[in-house]
């Protein structure tokens, strides 16, 4: 079986993290997908965090929050009830551009 190495691992699981092969890559694939899916998938994830993972919560509010926001959930907001600090998906695209 062909594999399509559109992700690299970076770590060992349970804890490892996923990036994109490439950024455009990323971006082709996020903005592909239509907003309500999209909105879908933020909200799972800031459930998910909330949920099982207090330690970024704790120490990455931002994260959370960020998720939140992309979901337009209006029914929850972030533990510390500040949107001061997020990071919008492309800004942090970008950062992660410069430092590859």
């Amino acid at each position: 079986m062909v594999q399509a190495e559109i992700l690299y691992p970076k770590g060992k699981p349970p804890q490892c993290t996923y990036s994109f092969k490439h950024a455009l890559l990323e971006d082709a694939l996020y903005n592909g997908l239509v907003k309500s899916r999209r909105q879908q998938f933020h909200a799972r994830i800031a459930e998910a965090m909330a949920a099982g993972f207090p330690h970024i919560v704790e120490t990455q509010p931002e994260l959370l929050g960020h998720h939140f926001s992309e979901a337009a959930s209006a029914k929850r907001q972030p533990a510390t009830g500040s949107r001061r600090g997020c990071v919008h998906g492309s800004a942090r695209r970008t950062a992660k551009r410069s430092s590859i």
